[in-house]
C-alpha cells in the first residue's frame, strides 16, 4: 500500500509540474505585444545626385537618410531629417518631392521612380532669386 501511494503522490507531483510548465511556455509566447499600430521603418542612406544651372542643391550631391529600404518602398512622408523638411507624395510611378532648409526650396514634380533609382527635373530656389533647373537622379546608397 505504502508503494502504491507513493507512486500516486509522484504521478500527481508529475502532472501538476507539467501543467505549471506548460503555463509558463503559455504566458512566455504571450509576451507583451509592443505594437501599439506604429509602423516600423527602415530608413536607409540615400544620395541625391544633381546637373545643372548652378549644379543644383549642396553643391550637385546630397546625402539623406530617409524611410525607404529601396525604390519600391518609396511612399509618401512629410518628415524633417536634419535641417531639410521633406514631403514626398507617391502617385504610381511617379515621385512629387518638396524640400525646404535655411532659405532655400527644391520642387521635384513627376520624378520616375524605377527599380533602382528616381529621376527628374527640379526647380531650386535661393531666397528671392529667380529659381534655377536642372535633372537630378535619388538613389540607395549602399
Amino acid at each position: 500500500m505504502k508503494e502504491n501511494l507513493f507512486n500516486r503522490k509522484s504521478i500527481a507531483g508529475g502532472a501538476v509540474a507539467a501543467v505549471l510548465a506548460c503555463c509558463l511556455v503559455v504566458l512566455a509566447g504571450c509576451g507583451g505585444d509592443d505594437d501599439d499600430g506604429a509602423v516600423e521603418t527602415n530608413y536607409k542612406s540615400w544620395n541625391f545626385s544633381f546637373t545643372g544651372e548652378n549644379a543644383g542643391p549642396n553643391g550637385g550631391e546630397l546625402h539623406l537618410i530617409l524611410p525607404w529600404s529601396d525604390t519600391s518602398d518609396i511612399d509618401s512622408i512629410d518628415v524633417t531629417v536634419n535641417k531639410y523638411s521633406i514631403q514626398t507624395v507617391r502617385n504610381g510611378d511617379s515621385l512629387d518631392i518638396d524640400m525646404e532648409w535655411d532659405d532655400e526650396k527644391l520642387a521635384i514634380d513627376g520624378a520616375s521612380i524605377g527599380p533602382t533609382s528616381v529621376d527628374g527635373e527640379y526647380s531650386w530656389k535661393v531666397s528671392t532669386n529667380d529659381a534655377t533647373t536642372g535633372s537630378f537622379s535619388l538613389y540607395r546608397a549602399f
